[in-house]
């Protein structure tokens, strides 16, 4: 199976598919304990925000 790359925002539903320079700029990445980095789970926008799947003010 082919592996993708995929970031999607909770909050405001931004989707990034498999281009990782857009994910960092857009996301961000976070370093796992193991070593492994995957995209952040919201966006930077939201993340600054503090905003929620259920509030949606982005």
């Amino acid at each position: 199976m082919p592996y993708s790359l995929i970031a999607k925002c909770p909050c405001c539903d931004k989707t990034v598919n498999n281009d990782l320079n857009k994910i960092k700029r857009l996301f961000g990445l976070r370093t796992m304990k193991n070593g492994n980095e995957i995209p952040q789970s919201y966006c930077k926008v939201c993340r600054s925000k503090k905003c929620s799947p259920t509030d949606k003010r982005c």
